[in-house]
């Protein structure tokens, strides 16, 4: 996390404290699976931007929470009419009693931002506990089916260069090629910050093992033609693209 934080404060903070609209994956996702009479938490809210965009969409209820105050004080300042709860929280360790929320969103591909696994699965373990029985969670991860053409070449030289280096750090974890808008060329020298890549299966098993039911899931490439799998994988004759995105629901 400490990795994970010093990136948004020092490098993308300017970025993602003033980003704004939806983007499709995320209009899709909120508009097909979620209720705007129903209780709502976002996780890494940032400087409000989803919330502001549902909030204009008639969604009501609303809270949101960053672990950087910085973000906070942004989201609340942008937020005009003060009716959503933004708070400073550290999603491995919650302050929200159980059982809170109707629905949750976990977008921006906040899983992907957690680098060390055990922090992954305490996050998705406490969105579990706050989300109440039939409660429903939408998510996006960043996956490893989508790194195909040139990202190819990039993954060989990663791989090679750890083993000429000794470096014991899964081809999953890969350094970010964009800094403050602009070409992070370290990553060319496999150094961090990094940022983890999902295979469909891990994604689907880190929330499984968390208690959640599978539901849907899918890529951009789906979202943008028929909608997503019901199954729990995207068939390897399907296009893929972009980010992972599942819908899962907490059982009563």
């Amino acid at each position: 996390m400490k990795n994970t934080e010093s990136v948004f404060r020092e490098a993308e903070f300017n970025l993602w404290a003033q980003r704004a609209k939806l983007e499709l994956g995320e209009l899709y996702m909120i508009s097909h699976y979620l209720d705007p009479q129903k209780s709502t938490l976002e996780a890494g809210a940032g400087g409000g931007r989803i919330l502001l965009a549902m909030q204009a969409m008639g969604f009501s209820q609303l809270n949101g929470f960053d672990f950087l105050p910085e973000f906070i004080e942004v989201a609340r300042q942008r937020d005009q009419q003060g009716k959503i709860n933004y708070q400073v929280q550290d999603g491995r360790n919650l302050n929200y009693p159980s059982n809170s929320f109707e629905q949750l969103i976990y977008l921006q591909q906040l899983v992907s931002l957690i680098s060390e696994k055990t922090d992954r699965q305490k996050m998705v373990t406490e969105a579990f506990r706050v989300l109440k029985p039939g409660g429903l969670i939408i998510v996006n991860v960043l996956c490893m089916r989508s790194r195909q053409g040139l990202y190819s070449l990039l993954l060989f030289w990663l791989k090679c260069l750890r083993i000429i280096l000794n470096k014991n750090l899964s081809i999953q974890n890969q350094p970010w090629l964009r800094l403050k808008g602009k070409p992070n060329f370290k990553a060319l020298l496999d150094l961090g910050p990094y940022i983890y890549w999902f295979t469909e299966n891990e994604a689907v098993e880190l929330f499984k093992s968390a208690g959640f039911v599978i539901e849907a899931l899918g890529s951009d490439a789906q979202i943008k033609n028929k909608g997503l799998f019901t199954a729990l994988s995207v068939p390897q004759n399907e296009p893929f693209t972009g980010s992972l995105y599942l819908v899962c629901r907490k059982p009563y």
